[in-house]
């Protein structure tokens, strides 16, 4: 299991706020989002600015007044439902994390699931012991914070919904705790042999 943050980064796909130049209308367009204590979203310019770039403007505008008109009507999420899980994936700065996260901005990786498939090529490919090889199902690439979890490249046989559930207490952090990666040991499996 490994935070899509650092395949972002590694892709080149993350920014220091100050190098994002925020167009009128991500300025305007940050206003109205609504804030959650797990992040800033897109209520940031900086990573509007990113969403409008990531699927273009009148996409943004788009699910802007569908999501306007859901919160009408007591329909939350249709925002992210009209613009799509690229844009729900984009992060922004937050105060309680680790340098450079805390003053950065980041799109989700570009195909996650060739750069599950690519790191799991290469971990079968290494010079470890047979019984790991022989026991290793795959890599998963998730975006998880302290609201949600979601897969978002995989190359294993395990259904999202079990990932997404074995991840519920978010183990990898969300601040200050710089654990980019996990290993999940299915405790059926070792108890077996």
């Amino acid at each position: 299991m490994i935070s899509e943050k650092i395949i972002a980064i590694s892709q080149g796909r993350s920014w220091f706020t100050w190098e994002v130049k925020p167009r009128r209308s991500a300025k305007v367009l940050s206003r109205f989002v609504s804030r959650t204590p797990a992040g800033i979203g897109l209520g940031d310019p900086t990573t509007m600015e990113l969403a409008i770039r990531e699927v273009g403007l009148p996409r943004v505008l788009v699910a802007s007044a569908a999501g306007a008109a859901g919160k009408v009507v007591g329909r939350r999420g249709l925002f992210y439902e009209v613009v799509g899980a690229n844009v729900r994936a984009i992060d922004g700065p937050t105060p309680y994390s680790a340098f450079p996260s805390n003053v950065s901005a980041k799109l989700p990786p570009k195909d996650p699931d060739a750069v599950s498939a690519r790191i799991s090529a290469a971990i079968r490919a290494a010079d470890i012991p047979a019984t790991l090889r022989e026991s290793f199902v795959g890599t998963v690439v998730m975006d998880a914070n302290d609201i949600g979890r979601n897969i978002l490249g995989s190359d294993v046989a395990t259904p999202h919904e079990h990932l997404e559930a074995t991840f519920a207490d978010n183990p990898l952090g969300q601040g200050r705790q710089r654990t980019p990666m996990a290993i999940l040991v299915d405790l059926d499996i070792a108890s077996q042999r």
